[in-house]
């Protein structure tokens, strides 16, 4: 059994919840973007370049191309939505995440729908801010840890026609 595809409430409470499996297609997506394995760093050890919150960090600080595969010839805009739809299924809480049918929509219409990620940027800064100021020290030579909160302002994802 793969911890990896597992969202966290059932693998540290047991609970099943209407958005357990968005989770593990998130990780999925992720997966498909980057090329490589996308794992729980939650719950298991992983390379920190396998980490969700490599992924996670990357995205925040506007380096997607640290994340998707090279070898994928395709508009960076594209898979930077794909990887939006992917973060939005795969945050911690399942309240936060789309349903399913909410994700069809987002990867059907992809010509005029903004992405719902201003209010995930706020929680990420809010996470970042908070384990900042709850450390008494910061250990800089860790590359799976990023205390810098980012910009400020909010972030909607636009899309461009082809």
């Amino acid at each position: 059994m793969y911890l990896d595809y597992m969202a966290p409430e059932i693998v540290q409470y047991g609970y099943l919840s209407s958005k357990t499996d968005v989770y593990g297609f998130g990780v999925l997506v992720l997966e498909l973007i980057a090329g490589r394995r996308v794992r729980c760093s939650g719950w298991c050890r992983v390379d920190p370049y396998e980490s969700l919150e490599y992924v996670v960090r990357n995205w925040f600080e506007g380096t997607v191309s640290n994340i998707i595969d090279p070898r994928i010839d395709v508009d960076s805009s594209f898979m930077t939505r794909f990887l939006e739809i992917g973060l939005l299924c795969v945050q911690k809480d399942h309240a936060d995440r789309p349903t399913m049918e909410e994700v069809v929509s987002m990867l059907l219409d992809s010509s005029s729908l903004t992405l719902p990620v201003a209010k995930m940027r706020e929680r990420i800064t809010r996470e970042r801010s908070n384990s900042v100021s709850s450390s008494n020290t910061v250990d800089n030579s860790d590359p799976d840890y990023d205390y810098n909160t980012g910009p400020d302002e909010d972030f909607i994802s636009e899309l461009v026609p082809r």
